[in-house]
């Protein structure tokens, strides 16, 4: 919106390509492995209805009495709440790992003789 030069245009694919990094990420952060597909699947299902059907609703706003005010009021009011709820998000902590092994040192200083 702020220009159509192709900077900009790569700036803005940039930005927005890495929302399904950013749900790949979050899904491994606070999940256990064994559900790291079924979460990756569901919320890419979820980002591409909203890339869908987001198009669709602005439309249809920007054809009524507020014309593109409307639609670009709900989608900041939507991209604040996934920036409260990414925000919310908390790694989630790693199972204690097995007891560390002694390790054995070596003098090397030391010569035969």
């Amino acid at each position: 919106m702020l220009s159509s030069a192709a900077p900009v245009s790569y700036a803005s694919a940039l930005l927005f390509g890495s929302a399904i990094t950013a749900v790949t990420t979050c899904a491994r952060d606070s999940l256990p492995e064994h559900h790291w597909t079924t979460a990756i699947a569901g919320l890419t299902t979820v980002f591409a209805l909203g890339q869908c059907l987001g198009p669709l609703l602005a439309g249809a706003l920007a054809g009524g009495p507020s014309g593109t005010t409307a639609g670009l009021a709900i989608g900041a009011v939507l991209l604040a709440l996934a920036a409260a709820t990414a925000l919310a998000q908390r790694a989630r902590t790693a199972p204690p790992s097995a007891p560390a092994v002694p390790s054995v040192s070596v003098p090397t200083d030391t010569v035969p003789g």
